[in-house]
């Protein structure tokens, strides 16, 4: 029995990236998964993301333009901690300390716990009133509990059922970043500068230099989330 349960998510796996494989192709994009990350070795990913502040209008902000993401991966290639935040001016023209002192600064944490390979948990930490994630997998179907708390500090638990052979994808930018697995997104960064997206702290075309001939690439930045850019150097 376990051993069909394996087989049945692995198929389920393979046919959830199918839409990412032939975003990639279609684009002529360089793929950088989890099993990619793995593979060169990735621990943290740093990136800018220019915004729209009317995307935000359920947070206290005015006139801000960028977002700057933080993402750490473990040994496996896979997201183990990521955090993004509003700020003023653009990557890498930040000091840590007037970025936390910064009237713009809310910082927006996401913890992620596996069993195997499967994504059991995310802890959330941010403006929203949902605070964790938790998932089960059952039979060709995935299970999603979504915990929150309202502003009378009651706990509730909502029930979401989903097919795990999923073919939908969206392109979009959504704002306000509460986009949890299984739904994909990708997100464009356009045609950007190779300082503005750091690998293992490095600039991305020194980190990759010459490893690849495209400019184009999409990576997987936690569950569900990937970036897709172009470099313009």
């Amino acid at each position: 029995m376990f051993k069909i349960f394996i087989l049945l998510f692995s198929v389920s796996i393979v046919n959830a990236q199918k839409p990412i494989f032939k975003f990639a192709n279609d684009s002529d994009a360089v793929l950088l998964n989890h099993s990619k990350l793995q593979e060169y070795k990735v621990n943290t990913i740093l990136y800018t993301e220019v915004i729209d502040s009317n995307l935000f209008k359920s947070y206290p902000i005015s006139k801000v333009k960028f977002l700057l993401h933080n993402i750490e991966y473990n040994n496996s290639g896979v997201t183990k901690h990521y955090e993004w935040s509003f700020f003023d001016s653009i990557f890498p023209n930040v000091i840590e300390n007037e970025k936390k002192n910064g009237i713009y600064y809310m910082l927006n944490e996401y913890s992620y716990e596996y069993e195997n390979i499967f994504l059991k948990t995310i802890n959330v930490s941010d403006a929203s009133q949902i605070y964790k994630i938790e998932y089960n997998y059952i039979n060709d179907s995935i299970l999603q509990i979504v915990n929150s708390i309202t502003k009378k500090d009651n706990y509730n638990k909502t029930y979401y059922k989903y097919k795990s052979d999923f073919e939908n994808i969206t392109i979009q930018n959504t704002g306000i970043k509460q986009i949890y697995f299984p739904n994909i997104q990708i997100t464009d960064l356009k045609s950007i500068n190779s300082n503005s997206i750091m690998i293992n702290k490095i600039p991305f075309s020194s980190f990759f230099e010459s490893k690849f001939d495209k400019t184009r690439f999409l990576i997987e930045i936690c569950p569900s989330k990937w970036i897709f850019f172009e470099i313009n150097e």
